[in-house]
Parts: structure tokens; sequence; C-alpha cells
């Protein structure tokens, strides 16, 4: 495969680090992985205040803890869906040999009148 893209759909699945091992062993060399999220700010170990990190099993909560303490990791929303900061990503992509092409906001959806900030990302396979 040369292109796997996820819009919208990794606001139903908290950790991610099964998604990208299995997206880099179906991916050629250079192949690109596009997908959006529901932006988690990271700019304090606080979060954006919202519920702590969920963790369903064992791998996963080893993957929430080995990210930098209080940072870079996916939380559960009041909405059940779920959030991933950009630090977490970044973490994501450097484990699981991929690197960083682009990163930008937008408006993913509305609820309620209020803006849900969402980002996409271009990520691309490298050899490691």
């Amino acid at each position: 495969q040369h292109l796997v893209v996820a819009a919208d759909t990794f606001i139903y699945v908290g950790a991610l680090g099964k998604v990208f091992q299995h997206v880099r062993t179906v991916l050629a060399a250079m192949g690109l992985f596009l997908f959006t999220t529901e932006h988690l700010l990271d700019e304090s170990p606080e979060g954006d205040a919202i519920k702590p990190p969920i963790s369903t099993e064992k791998e996963d909560a080893v993957e929430i803890a080995g990210a930098v303490p209080g940072w870079g990791c996916q939380r559960r929303r009041e909405s059940a869906r779920f959030a991933h900061s950009s630090v977490y990503i970044q973490q994501l992509a450097a484990r699981h040999g991929f690197q960083v092409l682009q990163e930008r906001g937008f408006v993913l959806r509305t609820e309620e009148t209020l803006p849900i900030e969402g980002m996409a990302y271009l990520l691309m396979r490298i050899d490691i």
C-alpha cells in the first residue's frame, strides 16, 4: 500500500500504538499515512483539564506510561470521544518509524455551537 487514510476515526480509539504498528506493516517504503484526531491541548502537564487517560489493555497502559510524564497522551472526553495530543502523535510516529510531514489544525465539527478542534497529520514511513 502507498496510502492509508483514517478520517474522523481515531476519536473512537484510545491508545494508537497498535494502529501505528499495523499501518507500518502494510505501507510500502515511503508510503503515506493521513489521519485526523480530535486535538488534546498539550501546553501544560494538565492538558485541557478533561478526564485522565483511559486504557483497556496492558500494552496500551505501557504506551501511555512511556510518554513524557503528564504530557503527550490520549484521553476520553465527556462526549465519550478520544482526543490525542500532538506530542503523543509525534512520539508514536518516532517510535514506529514514521516522519511527520505535515500537521495542521482545523475545526473538526461543532457541538452545541462550540467548535471542536481537530488535527490533520500526514506521515511518511521511513526506514529505522
